[in-house]
């Protein structure tokens, strides 16, 4: 329930391409030429930290995560899938938030169950992810 569907994720790293034009790093693998995978540099959580607070842009649907960029003020885009975003992000003036209508997922933490994945995933292929948004600000705007 907290993992962006692998279906998805190249489809992301080409929107976070063409708004920024940065290489897009990443935490697992992403059929992307655009991307690389920096999840063997993050071996434990003083790491991933890191990771996170030299982001120059973060895409996530991990709520730790988010709150950890909020955290180091680094701009965010945060996926929704089970909790509504203002439980979450309400406080964040940095997050742009992406929240799918799965009300028969409402409330879950985790899932193994196949239809719960299926539905997961149909949401994201279904979003227009050229539509995506970003939490543009002074600090954003010149990343290029």
């Amino acid at each position: 329930m907290r993992s962006i569907p692998h279906a998805v994720r190249a489809r992301i790293v080409g929107r976070v391409w063409d708004e920024f034009g940065l290489p897009v790093l990443g935490f697992g693998a992403v059929d992307h030429p655009r991307y690389r995978d920096i999840g063997a540099q993050s071996r434990d959580t003083d790491d991933f930290l890191a990771w996170i607070r030299r982001a120059r842009y973060l895409v996530t649907s991990d709520t730790a995560a988010l709150h950890i960029a909020a955290g180091f003020d680094v701009p965010t885009t945060a996926c929704f899938t089970t909790i509504a975003a203002n439980l979450r992000a309400r406080d964040y003036p940095r997050c742009a938030c992406i929240e799918f209508d799965l009300p028969q997922l409402q409330g879950m933490h985790a899932s193994a169950r196949d239809v719960d994945l299926a539905a997961l995933e149909r949401a994201y292929r279904a979003f227009d992810w050229r539509a995506m948004p970003f939490a543009h600000d002074a600090s954003t705007e010149n990343l290029a």
